[in-house]
């Protein structure tokens, strides 16, 4: 018979017993350090919600203290040149709180940034691009949320967003961009 569980279960025993109950440590700690406050607890263990670029296959997350802008714009570049603009500092804010809302810790992003050659090329292939596209100025993001329903997603955005809200039900993504207040549908 091996002694070596004995051994690892006497040493177990012989640690001394904590001073103070895990909760009067809490009561302390919440007393001496008000930033503890459950309040303060549940806006920091916040859940981070990460994007996925469906055609680079990058993952980033989007929230947190360590989100760079520049990391941003470099994620959301044309996949099609590789090029990138500083992307408006708004689309991200409003797709992190999207997922806050709905709960969804994961965002697929069909495009960010289009450079205007890709632009031209999807239109002469018959896409449905606008010749003018807020893409182009970095103004624009298509995604969508992971066990979210477009539908749902796009009559939310139509009432928290102030810009452009596209609903694309077919293609499975809502647009969102820094234009004028206006809503279509797309394919």
């Amino acid at each position: 018979m091996s002694l070596a569980p004995l051994l690892l279960a006497s040493a177990v025993l012989m640690l001394p017993a904590p001073l103070e109950s895990k909760k009067s440590a809490y009561l302390r700690d919440k007393v001496e350090h008000p930033s503890l406050k459950p309040e303060h607890v549940a806006t920091s263990a916040q859940k981070v919600v990460f994007a996925r670029n469906l055609h680079t296959n990058e993952i980033m997350a989007l929230d947190g203290p360590s989100v760079r802008p520049q990391a941003v714009d470099e994620f959301l570049r044309c996949w099609f040149t590789g090029k990138h603009v500083e992307i408006a500092d708004g689309l991200a804010v409003r797709i992190v709180m999207a997922a806050h809302r709905f709960e969804a810790q994961e965002v697929h992003i069909v495009s960010g940034f289009r450079d205007p050659k890709y632009n031209r090329l999807l239109r002469k292939k018959g896409h449905e691009v606008a010749e003018r596209s807020q893409h182009m100025e970095g103004k624009a993001v298509d995604f969508t949320l992971v066990g979210v329903g477009t539908l749902s997603l796009y009559r939310w955005l139509r009432q928290q967003h102030s810009g452009g809200v596209g609903y694309y039900p077919v293609s499975g993504f809502v647009h969102i961009d820094e234009g004028p207040r206006r809503t279509w549908r797309g394919r």
